[in-house]
């Protein structure tokens, strides 16, 4: 079953949930603790069969995975080794612990810990493994995938000529994702759905059904669907991470918020109570998993192993397990994690009844907050950037305290090495520029460090050397940056009032954007690139022409949990936006999201909408938008609408689950495009005409364009992709002047 195994071993520690991989230091020396079914001692839970009681290992174990009868581990030095039940379960499950003989047929009998054999080797080269209710599978190296155990359902059946960089076993199937992230899957599986078939990030295997996702946090689900398991919720947040259990589907949101839906017999969806009870309460929809009454956060990653109880890892290295409830005796001490543990986990994997946990030896905490470094290492994106074994945030310089200036401190760290600039409060009236190094320009807390611009001849902060994804700025306030950039020599007009960033992947986070003024991007404007803004609030900036906020030109990426009040823009003619504007994307077809964010209060000229989204099809890079969990209210432009404008196809915007765009004036949206799930808007979206009365003109738009919706989305009233019957009850229901 697929956990959240950060394998740590050795000298080497290589997250496999995607985080970061990087050289780490000695000190990162791990074990493993099991618990739950199959414990020592435990005789007494109903499948006891040795599966959480871990042997004597000459070796370390880098990955571990539960299984249902059994446990599979990696070593470091590429054996596995596996311990519970050879055969319980089924007779065709043989095999699954001690492997193959030459001939191929499963090895009978053997002695717990002994390395795996396959084909009468032992087995070698092997980057991960994965237990199944009576199979193994495990991938090697390579990317080639072997299979050994049960399999009267075709489990072992690996596709001739497969490679792949992730794998998964379900209860009775086999999931793996190929290289240009395909799902493949094979046994007692319900098939693939299409948009699984390329661009998925990672995958996860319930007991009967299977999980995957893509790295915009789109969530698929399919099989097994009794209680709901595999009917993604519209209104859930984007997802980082996924696991099923048997009846129910844990979701880790980019927020670091744990959600589940599905069957809750044993409280694996609802957790705890207040008073520690299991909340066993109908769990079908979608709910925020608690922990004693409260909200389970600060996740980076989960596990459910096909079971009836979730594990959800934390940034500090402590580990909560919930549920299992009484019900049909599941309770088999799976959730009691052990004291010991606590602070000190790296990486967690749930079996079927049974639980495990790495944790690390060290106790050094170098920076003093708490949090032993190793756990830092292991959990936390970007905590090592250049790989050389201990957390960049204790080889920090200090501005001004170091280095008189921001640009002094940048220029001083050499090429290739990760470094975080610490910014003490005050205010500064300094530009500077990355220069393409993997350094975070980091202020003091709560809004203290202040960069104005008073006077400067540029964009304050400026991205144009290539910067990697772990480079950026974070907890800086910009005011009264005014005069930009040029994107080329003697261009006439200026961009970024604050920041400028082109060809770059840096991130801006937790920042505050105030009275910036450019003529595009009043506050922030990126070009070519790969971009990263979350937590961030934009107040009271211009665009003289275009985007008194954000303007993302032929660039990919995330606006997250950002807030956009009072901005401005001030073109006069066919488009423009007061707080984000996007101009296709970094690569054809890419994506832009617009997510978790509060935009109002924003006012412009004719043509200014609030948002704008220009697909640039035929133009240049085409490239999407999607717009979720967000609010875009109160917004006003003199002419055309003051919330959305699309200029494309419906697909060049996506509303999904949990956005409203309301009370923006003259009117909400303008332009085509298509909602998923519950998104609102609140025009009188049947008058295609747009004169304010839903009548026979109306109709004729409607009638004309049945069938698959064109390029102008003419006559889709409800946004689902084609105009149909549900399109015409809504119209007929509509009939009259708009409200």
């Amino acid at each position: 079953m697929h956990g959240a195994w950060h394998v740590v071993g050795g000298s080497v520690l290589a997250l496999s949930m995607g985080l970061v991989s990087y050289s780490a230091a000695a000190q990162c020396t791990t074990s493993v603790v099991g618990f739950g079914a199959g414990e020592a001692g435990e005789s007494a839970y109903v499948f006891d069969l040795g599966q959480s009681a871990t042997p004597a290992l000459d070796t370390e174990v880098v990955q571990i995975s539960g299984g249902i009868f059994h446990t599979a581990a990696v070593l470091a030095d590429g054996t596995v080794v596996c311990w519970g039940s050879n055969a319980f379960g089924s007779p065709s499950g043989l095999g699954r612990v001690f492997g193959t003989d030459a001939n191929g047929a499963p090895i009978a009998s053997g002695t717990i810990g002994q390395r795996v054999q396959y084909l009468g080797a032992e087995l070698t080269g092997i980057a991960e493994v994965r237990g199944g209710e009576l199979h193994t599978v495990a991938r090697r190296v390579d990317g080639s995938v072997i299979a050994w155990g049960g399999n009267e359902f075709g489990q072992l059946n690996v596709p001739a000529g497969l490679i792949a960089t992730k794998i998964d076993a379900g209860s009775l199937h086999t999931l793996a994702l190929t290289p240009s992230g395909g799902v493949v899957c094979w046994g007692a599986c319900a098939g693939v759905p299409k948009a699984a078939a390329s661009g998925m990030a990672d995958l996860a295997a319930g007991y009967e059904h299977s999980l995957a996702w893509n790295a915009a946090g789109t969530l698929l689900a399919w099989g097994r669907n009794d209680y709901g398991q595999s009917t993604v919720p519209a209104e859930l947040p984007a997802t980082k991470q996924a696991a099923g259990g048997v009846y129910s589907t844990l979701a880790l949101g980019v927020d670091g918020v744990v959600r589940a839906w599905g069957g809750n017999q044993g409280g694996q969806c609802g957790g705890s109570n207040a008073d520690g009870s299991i909340d066993s309460s109908d769990g079908t929809h979608l709910r925020v998993v608690r922990i004693l009454g409260q909200p389970l956060d600060n996740v980076v990653a989960v596990s459910s192993g096909g079971g009836y109880h979730g594990m959800a890892l934390r940034t500090d290295g402590t580990v909560v397990a919930w549920g299992a409830g009484p019900v049909f005796n599941w309770a088999q001490g799976q959730t009691v994690v052990p004291p010991a543990t606590e602070g000190r986990a790296v990486a967690i994997d749930a079996g079927y009844v049974h639980s495990y946990i790495q944790t690390t030896t060290s106790t050094i905490d170098c920076d003093a907050n708490g949090t032993v470094d190793c756990v830092e290492l292991a959990l936390i994106e970007g905590a090592d950037a250049d790989g050389d074994g201990a957390l960049d945030a204790c080889q920090a310089i200090d501005v001004p305290g170091d280095y008189k200036t921001i640009q002094a401190a940048i220029d001083a760290i050499p090429a290739g090495n990760a470094r975080t600039i610490l910014v003490a409060a005050g205010t500064y009236n300094q530009s500077f520029s990355l220069n393409g190094k993997n350094v975070v320009v980091r202020g003091a807390p709560k809004g203290g460090t202040i960069l104005d611009g008073t006077g400067l001849t540029t964009s304050i902060a400026r991205f144009t050397g290539g910067e990697p994804t772990t480079a950026g700025i974070e907890n800086l306030v910009f005011r009264n940056g005014n005069v930009g950039s040029q994107i080329y020599p003697k261009a006439p007009f200026r961009v970024g009032g604050a920041v400028y960033g082109a060809l770059s992947s840096a991130f801006i986070r937790n920042c505050r954007f105030e009275a910036n003024t450019a003529d595009f991007g009043g506050a922030v404007y990126l070009y070519q690139s790969t971009g990263l803004i979350d937590g961030c609030v934009f107040a009271g900036n211009n665009g003289r022409d275009e985007a008194g906020g954000v303007f993302f030109y032929e660039t990919s990426g995330t606006v997250s949990n950002s807030t956009f009040t009072g901005n401005t823009a001030a073109f006069f003619g066919s488009g423009a936006a007061s707080a984000f504007k996007a101009v296709g994307a970094r690569t054809p077809g890419g994506v832009v999201n617009l997510a978790g964010c509060t935009i109002t209060g924003g006012s412009g000229g004719v043509g200014v909408s609030a948002v704008e989204m220009f697909g640039n099809q035929g133009f240049g890079v085409s490239g999407s938008l999607v717009i979720s969990n967000t609010q875009i209210t109160g917004n006003s432009a003199l002419v055309g609408t003051g919330g959305l404008k699309v200029t494309g196809t419906p697909e060049t915007c996506v509303l999904t689950a949990g956005t409203a765009i309301c009370s923006n004036t003259p009117r909400n949206v303008l332009g085509p495009f298509l909602i998923s799930g519950s998104a609102t808007v609140c025009d009188c979206l049947a008058d295609s005409t747009l004169d304010g009365v839903v009548n026979g003109a109306d109709l004729g738009v409607v009638l004309s364009a049945w069938g698959a919706v064109s390029d102008n989305g003419a006559g889709d009233i409800n946004h689902d992709g084609s105009v149909d019957s549900a399109d015409l009850g809504m119209l007929l229901s509509s009939w009259g002047a708009c409200p």
